[in-house]
């Protein structure tokens, strides 16, 4: 059934088949049926496609896949973009401070640091801070091997992290395809007194590990009060802040 009780012609599911098989289209989207009026305009080299014809759009690259089709459910045209590896792993490395002290977190400690990078996001407008978040690689890399992976390829730091608890993160769920098992998920790592320099020049991470070939371009691992990272701009960063102050809260209540 389509949205808005269209039935799915045979055609159609035909179209649908080829579109699987190529691996051209995402659960949420359906081939718009024949005769039903296009929503969206696509324009190529600034001239606009005649839609009369147009069942589905795909562009795909490494990265993933934007369809453009039926939303089954809501009976409207729609987009949907599903990354190659249909998720991601956001790494938060904290420590805590008692009287100037790296503590242990299950300890009274009066102030919470969480590291964050200066990364040049362009569509952000230039550079930002966000904590470590990489893509999982296509072919089924496990979030945590990503996790690792990219704590060490953004910060040099060789590390075990550990899953914070909640649900996988949507990035955006009116356009992400992430399914029930896709999505980014939450890893915290903490830091021990040797890991963290702190000195007149502020406090940074001890690691002599960043690869010579490492093709990130990413300044160098900083650390800020966690309270400035529920304000920074990157909405991944003040979800992993959320995540971890609710994984300090339930240590303090066991």
């Amino acid at each position: 059934m389509m949205g808005g009780g269209k039935i799915l012609k045979e055609g159609d599911k035909i179209m649908l088949d080829k579109l699987k098989e190529l691996d051209l289209i995402t659960p949420s989207i359906l081939p718009m049926p024949k005769g039903v009026v296009w929503s969206w305009q696509l324009y190529i080299n600034g001239e606009p496609v005649d839609m009369s014809f147009v069942q589905h759009i795909a562009i795909k690259s490494r990265f993933g896949t934007v369809n453009f089709g039926a939303d089954e459910r809501a009976g409207y045209n729609s987009v949907a973009f599903e990354e190659a590896g249909r998720g991601g792993a956001v790494i938060v490395p904290f420590f805590c401070l008692k009287d100037g002290q790296v503590v242990a977190p299950n300890q009274l400690y009066d102030e919470l640091y969480i590291g964050v990078v200066e990364q040049y996001r362009n569509k952000q407008g230039g550079m930002v801070l966000n904590v470590p978040r990489g893509f999982v690689k296509q072919g089924g890399e496990p979030h945590e091997a990503a996790a690792k992976r990219e704590i060490f390829e953004e910060t040099g730091l060789i590390a075990e992290p550990f899953l914070l608890p909640g649900h996988n993160l949507n990035p955006n769920s009116a356009f992400f395809e992430t399914g029930e098992d896709g999505g980014c998920r939450i890893y915290a790592i903490v830091l021990s007194p040797e890991q963290v320099a702190i000195d007149d020049d502020g406090i940074h991470l001890i690691t002599d590990n960043i690869p010579e070939d490492s093709r990130e371009i990413i300044g160098k691992c900083r650390f800020i009060p966690a309270h400035e990272v529920s304000q920074l701009g990157d909405m991944f960063s003040v979800a992993a802040e959320s995540r971890l102050i609710n994984y300090l809260i339930s240590l303090d209540t066991n």
